[in-house]
Formats: C-alpha cells, sequence, structure tokens
C-alpha cells in the first residue's frame, strides 16, 4: 500500500485531490439547496396557514354579525305586531 502512495506523482495526486474536492462541493451544494428548498415549502406553508386562519375568523365574524342582524330585525318585527 505504501508503495503505491510512493508511486503517485504530484500530477495524479493533483488531480486525486482535485476530484475528491469537486465530490465534496457537489454534495454541499446539493445539501445546501435541498435545505433551502425545505425551508421555502415550510415557509409557504406557514403563511398559508396564516391566510386560512384569518379567513376563518373572518367568516365566523361575519356569521355573527348576521346572526345579530337577524335578532334584530326578528323583534323589531316582533313588536311592530
Amino acid at each position: 500500500m505504501s508503495e503505491e502512495i510512493k508511486e503517485m506523482t504530484n500530477e495524479e495526486a493533483m488531480k486525486a485531490l482535485g476530484e475528491f474536492a469537486t465530490m465534496c462541493y457537489n454534495k454541499g451544494t446539493q445539501d445546501v439547496l435541498i435545505g433551502v428548498s425545505i425551508g421555502a415549502i415550510f415557509g409557504v406553508v406557514i403563511a398559508v396557514g396564516f391566510e386560512v386562519i384569518e379567513l376563518w375568523k373572518d367568516k365566523k365574524k361575519t356569521e355573527n354579525q348576521i346572526k345579530a342582524f337577524n335578532d334584530f330585525a326578528k323583534k323589531k318585527k316582533e313588536k311592530e305586531l
């Protein structure tokens, strides 16, 4: 094993190191892209969740206002009779 290493020239060593560095860089880039994608997906899900909650609150508020108006109109009609 040590004889094989001794026989390796500087050019071969630099080529092997270059290939290793390229492989590490590509793997790191891939990991970063995956992490950013997952973060973006979570961000979109959270933003949509907040919007759905706001719409639900507005719907409930509107339903309560309609119910209050109907009760008011019903009481007013009963007073007229």
